[in-house]
Protein backbone atom coordinates (compact mmCIF):
# COMPACT_ATOMS: atom_id res chain seq x y z
CA UNK A 1 0.00 0.00 0.00
CA UNK A 2 1.21 3.46 -0.84
CA UNK A 3 0.04 6.59 0.93
CA UNK A 4 -1.00 9.52 -1.20
CA UNK A 5 -0.40 12.99 0.24
CA UNK A 6 -1.18 16.44 -1.01
CA UNK A 7 0.00 19.76 0.28
CA UNK A 8 -2.66 22.32 0.88
CA UNK A 9 -1.80 25.90 1.74
CA UNK A 10 -4.28 27.87 3.77
CA UNK A 11 -3.96 31.63 3.73
CA UNK A 12 -5.66 33.32 6.63
CA UNK A 13 -6.03 37.09 6.45
CA UNK A 14 -5.47 38.54 9.90
CA UNK A 15 -6.07 42.14 8.95
CA UNK A 16 -4.97 45.10 6.93
CA UNK A 17 -2.52 47.91 7.58
CA UNK A 18 -3.19 51.40 6.24
CA UNK A 19 -0.43 53.57 4.75
CA UNK A 20 0.14 55.26 8.11
CA UNK A 21 0.43 51.98 10.05
CA UNK A 22 -3.12 51.89 11.46
CA UNK A 23 -4.25 48.26 11.73
CA UNK A 24 -7.66 46.81 10.90
CA UNK A 25 -8.05 43.28 12.26
CA UNK A 26 -10.36 40.51 11.07
CA UNK A 27 -12.04 37.65 12.87
CA UNK A 28 -13.58 35.69 9.99
CA UNK A 29 -14.35 35.70 6.29
CA UNK A 30 -17.14 38.27 6.45
CA UNK A 31 -15.18 40.50 8.80
CA UNK A 32 -12.15 40.32 6.46
CA UNK A 33 -14.06 42.06 3.71
CA UNK A 34 -15.36 44.67 6.13
CA UNK A 35 -11.87 45.25 7.54
CA UNK A 36 -10.52 45.73 4.01
CA UNK A 37 -13.30 48.20 3.23
CA UNK A 38 -12.72 50.06 6.52
CA UNK A 39 -8.98 50.25 5.81
CA UNK A 40 -9.55 51.60 2.29
CA UNK A 41 -12.03 54.20 3.57
CA UNK A 42 -9.70 55.20 6.39
CA UNK A 43 -6.81 55.81 3.98
CA UNK A 44 -8.94 58.49 2.32
CA UNK A 45 -9.48 60.44 5.58
CA UNK A 46 -7.61 63.52 6.73
CA UNK A 47 -6.30 61.64 9.77
CA UNK A 48 -4.62 59.02 7.59
CA UNK A 49 -3.15 61.67 5.29
CA UNK A 50 -1.69 63.61 8.23
CA UNK A 51 -0.41 60.40 9.89
CA UNK A 52 1.39 59.50 6.65
CA UNK A 53 2.93 62.96 6.41
CA UNK A 54 4.29 62.98 9.97
CA UNK A 55 5.81 59.50 9.56
CA UNK A 56 8.23 61.11 7.08
CA UNK A 57 9.90 63.12 9.84
CA UNK A 58 9.33 60.74 12.74
CA UNK A 59 12.70 59.61 14.08
CA UNK A 60 11.56 57.18 16.80
CA UNK A 61 8.50 55.25 17.93
CA UNK A 62 8.91 53.47 21.25
CA UNK A 63 7.40 53.30 24.72
CA UNK A 64 8.12 54.92 28.06
CA UNK A 65 9.81 51.84 29.53
CA UNK A 66 12.24 51.41 26.64
CA UNK A 67 13.13 55.11 26.61
CA UNK A 68 13.53 55.74 30.34
CA UNK A 69 14.02 52.24 31.79
CA UNK A 70 11.14 52.96 34.14
CA UNK A 71 7.45 53.57 33.68
CA UNK A 72 5.23 51.46 31.47
CA UNK A 73 5.48 49.76 28.12
CA UNK A 74 1.80 50.68 27.65
CA UNK A 75 2.63 54.37 27.23
CA UNK A 76 3.67 55.21 23.68
CA UNK A 77 6.45 57.70 22.97
CA UNK A 78 7.06 59.22 19.55
CA UNK A 79 9.91 61.49 18.54
CA UNK A 80 9.65 63.82 15.56
CA UNK A 81 12.06 66.25 13.93
CA UNK A 82 10.08 68.69 11.79
CA UNK A 83 12.40 70.54 9.43
CA UNK A 84 9.96 72.97 7.81
CA UNK A 85 6.98 75.09 8.81
CA UNK A 86 4.80 72.69 6.79
CA UNK A 87 6.14 69.77 8.88
CA UNK A 88 5.31 71.72 12.04
CA UNK A 89 1.75 72.40 10.84
CA UNK A 90 1.34 68.70 10.03
CA UNK A 91 2.61 67.72 13.48
CA UNK A 92 0.22 70.16 15.16
CA UNK A 93 -2.66 68.77 13.07
CA UNK A 94 -1.61 65.21 13.97
CA UNK A 95 -1.72 66.06 17.67
CA UNK A 96 -4.99 67.95 17.34
CA UNK A 97 -6.67 65.10 15.44
CA UNK A 98 -5.66 62.51 18.04
CA UNK A 99 -6.35 64.65 21.13
CA UNK A 100 -8.21 67.85 20.26
CA UNK A 101 -8.90 68.80 23.89
CA UNK A 102 -5.23 69.02 24.93
CA UNK A 103 -4.55 72.38 23.32
CA UNK A 104 -7.25 74.86 24.24
CA UNK A 105 -7.87 78.42 25.31
CA UNK A 106 -8.12 77.12 28.87
CA UNK A 107 -4.50 75.95 28.97
CA UNK A 108 -2.43 77.31 31.81
CA UNK A 109 0.04 79.99 30.72
CA UNK A 110 2.87 77.77 31.96
CA UNK A 111 1.74 75.00 29.56
CA UNK A 112 1.38 77.46 26.65
CA UNK A 113 4.90 78.78 27.28
CA UNK A 114 6.24 75.21 27.38
CA UNK A 115 4.51 74.36 24.06
CA UNK A 116 5.94 77.53 22.46
CA UNK A 117 9.43 76.58 23.66
CA UNK A 118 9.24 72.98 22.45
CA UNK A 119 7.22 73.14 19.22
CA UNK A 120 9.84 74.65 16.92
CA UNK A 121 11.19 73.68 13.52
CA UNK A 122 14.43 71.72 13.92
CA UNK A 123 13.71 70.50 17.47
CA UNK A 124 13.57 66.80 18.20
CA UNK A 125 10.10 66.77 19.75
CA UNK A 126 9.17 63.98 22.16
CA UNK A 127 5.45 63.17 22.39
CA UNK A 128 4.55 61.25 25.56
CA UNK A 129 1.12 59.58 25.08
CA UNK A 130 -1.12 58.29 27.84
CA UNK A 131 -2.54 54.77 27.75
CA UNK A 132 -5.54 55.67 25.59
CA UNK A 133 -3.46 57.97 23.35
CA UNK A 134 -5.99 60.76 23.90
CA UNK A 135 -3.70 62.93 26.02
CA UNK A 136 -0.05 63.83 25.60
CA UNK A 137 2.85 65.86 26.89
CA UNK A 138 5.53 67.36 24.66
CA UNK A 139 9.21 67.78 25.38
CA UNK A 140 12.62 68.07 23.85
CA UNK A 141 15.53 66.18 25.31
CA UNK A 142 16.60 69.35 27.10
CA UNK A 143 13.17 70.22 28.55
CA UNK A 144 12.70 66.62 29.68
CA UNK A 145 16.00 66.59 31.55
CA UNK A 146 15.28 70.03 32.99
CA UNK A 147 11.91 68.83 34.29
CA UNK A 148 13.54 65.82 35.97
CA UNK A 149 16.14 68.07 37.61
CA UNK A 150 13.49 70.56 38.78
CA UNK A 151 11.33 67.77 40.22
CA UNK A 152 14.37 66.23 41.89
CA UNK A 153 15.29 69.50 43.58
CA UNK A 154 11.65 70.23 44.49
CA UNK A 155 11.12 66.91 46.32
CA UNK A 156 14.39 67.29 48.21
CA UNK A 157 13.44 70.81 49.27
CA UNK A 158 9.95 69.66 50.35
CA UNK A 159 11.43 66.79 52.31
CA UNK A 160 13.88 69.06 54.11
CA UNK A 161 11.15 71.60 54.95
CA UNK A 162 8.88 68.87 56.22
CA UNK A 163 11.61 67.27 58.33
CA UNK A 164 13.21 70.50 59.59
CA UNK A 165 16.31 69.75 57.65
Amino acid sequence: MKEITAKKEIIEIKGYVANDGTKFYTYGIIEAEQAKKNCEEYEKTAQAVINTRVKKFQIADTNELDLTECGSDDYKVEIFKPMTEADMRDLMMYLYNKAPHVISDKMRQEDKDHMDKVMKVGNEIIIWWNYGEDWYTVDTYETYLSRILNNYNRVIKQYKEKNNG
